[in-house]
């Protein structure tokens, strides 16, 4: 798994830690400015343990499913390009032709004539 949304993992990767950098920075003095509103923020978690365990669990659930989504679908993407790849074989590019046309001055067939493809088509 090289790449998540189409984005390269490690610029994701180093993306998402800039910005979670930028936002615990912004909380900490706000946090530290105003200590009554930190503390209302956070007293709930040891008023209410139970409440606290299951939102926690909540988002641990939530997190797997979307994880175990994406590690799904690259799977389903490996099988179905290794599928298509083991049918195709070796082969770059078929090439068949339709119509039969008889060579004038030799009077094969076009099966049987040596068959030219300009590279520019």
């Amino acid at each position: 798994m090289d790449k998540v949304f189409g984005l390269p993992i490690g610029d994701l990767l180093n993306a998402l830690a800039i910005v979670f950098s930028l936002c615990a920075l912004m909380l900490i003095p706000a946090a530290l400015k105003n200590r009554v509103l930190f503390r209302m923020g956070v007293r709930n978690i040891t008023r209410r343990p139970a409440q606290t365990g299951l939102i926690v669990l909540g988002l641990m659930l939530a997190t797997l499913l979307i994880s175990s989504s994406l590690v799904t679908g690259d799977t389903m993407n490996y099988s179905i390009k290794k599928m298509a790849l083991e049918d195709l074989g070796k082969t770059d590019v078929t090439v068949e032709l339709k119509n039969k046309r008889t060579n004038a001055t030799t009077g094969q067939t076009a099966a049987e004539a040596p068959v030219y493809i300009n590279e520019e088509l």
